[in-house]
């Protein structure tokens, strides 16, 4: 791979578990984000704040229920830490 190519892409473009830890990463953003759309949706014209919380904690209910479900996905020589560490970087590299 070019200095450039490994660069831009990292070095996650050659790890088959760099690779999955990725694709589950934005999976989970993915999902959570449509779910967060949906649970937000009927927020529109209502007073700041009213239904907020209830929203809040749904949203952070599916977030877990999510993260539950990739974990269960995650091959022996994968841990929940690589997974938490690349959702957290995904969001790091989102615009």
């Amino acid at each position: 791979m070019s200095d450039f190519r490994r660069e831009i892409l990292g070095d996650w473009a050659n790890d088959p578990n760099a690779q999955l830890l990725h694709k589950l990463a934005a999976e989970y953003h993915q999902r959570c984000d449509a779910y967060d759309r949906l649970v937000c949706g009927n927020l529109e014209g209502m007073p700041n704040g009213l239904g907020y919380s209830d929203q809040r904690c749904r949203m952070n209910e599916n977030a877990r229920n999510v993260e539950c479900e990739l974990i269960d996905r995650l091959p022996p020589e994968l841990d929940i830490a690589d997974l938490r560490t690349a959702i957290r970087k995904h969001v790091e590299r989102m615009p």
